[in-house]
């Protein structure tokens, strides 16, 4: 469960880091627009924007990679559970049924004798 708010959250400051990131990109479009300004200031901004958004974007698909193969993992280990559960309810059931043959059995002689 902690994992799974984890995601979530890493998620929600992403999306806020992205907006922030889009906010100054369009500053830096507006400035650049401007009589007079750089574009090399420009470039340098927009290379250090766009490697910060990758590492936004690779840090949660990290998290939820690592999420996904754990929910994978939990729904792998509850299948073998159940599939465990129910062949031990199967031989018990069996166990039951033989025990009452026996039981019917040794009851009917009785009745003979």
């Amino acid at each position: 469960m902690q994992e799974e708010e984890n995601l979530i959250q890493s998620h929600r400051k992403h999306l806020d880091g992205m907006v922030e990131f889009m906010k100054e990109e369009m500053r830096m479009l507006n400035d650049v627009s401007q009589p007079g300004s750089t574009i090399e200031g420009y470039i340098a901004n927009l290379e250090e924007i766009i490697s910060k958004k990758l590492q936004s974007i690779s840090n949660l698909r990290s998290i939820a990679m690592n999420f996904h193969n754990h929910l994978k993992e939990e729904q792998a280990f509850s299948k073998m559970f159940y599939e465990q559960q129910n062949e031990v309810l199967d031989v018990f059931s069996l166990e039951n049924e033989n025990g009452k043959d026996k039981k019917e059995g040794i009851i009917s002689s009785m009745e003979i004798e």
